[in-house]
């Protein structure tokens, strides 16, 4: 990865790079992103503060079903 370094006039640091280690980079971000959050979803169900249904059982109660029968 080359990157060139500048100064803006009120001393922060900037960095520039080409474009494709950029989206790289955002990439790499959101893989991470996504990561953290399935680990979280994994442990809240193992700790059984979150349940799973069927997406047919989900399908039917969105649908309006009665709870009792589906």
């Amino acid at each position: 990865m080359s990157v060139q370094i500048i100064r803006s006039q009120s001393g922060d640091e900037m960095v520039i790079l080409p474009k494709a280690d950029y989206d790289r980079l955002c990439e790499m971000a959101e893989n991470s992103a996504d990561i953290r959050a399935a680990g979280e979803i994994l442990a809240r169900l193992h700790s059984g503060a979150e349940e799973t249904v069927p997406a047919a059982v989900a399908s039917r109660l969105a649908g309006g079903e009665n709870p009792v029968k589906v």
